[in-house]
């Protein structure tokens, strides 16, 4: 599995939009890194985040917020999806809310799944 993600020089810069940072993506470590700064998943123009800039994109990436229900029983874990669908490549990576009450919802799993995808 390989997919490439872009990081950027600040975090947490709520109005940044530059992601020069080219990272390959081929196995944990390297995935821990990427995600543990701010980043996105395709490459721009002149590294801008923008809807015009847009070039390419090997990496579709999905929320799972739990907030179709309140019912623990029925929340969804990365390991609950990979056993639901087992022929989908995909890696999963918690989001940064995770297991944090937000909107006054109860604190449950929420993660992004990461699917390789030709260019």
């Amino acid at each position: 599995m390989e997919f490439t993600i872009f990081t950027s020089n600040s975090e947490g810069v709520q109005g940044n939009c530059n992601y020069p940072n080219e990272v390959k993506v081929t196995n944990k470590e390297e995935m821990k890194m990427a995600v543990s700064v701010d980043h996105v998943c395709a490459r721009f123009k002149n590294s801008y985040r923008s809807n015009d800039n847009f070039i390419e994109s090997n990496d579709v990436v999905m929320d799972c917020d739990n907030d179709h229900s309140d019912n623990p029983k029925d929340w969804i874990t990365p390991d609950m999806f990979s056993e639901m669908e087992p022929d989908i490549d995909f890696v999963a990576t918690p989001s940064r809310h995770n297991m944090i009450s937000k909107e006054g919802k109860t604190p449950r799993p929420k993660w992004h799944a990461h699917f390789p995808i030709e260019t």
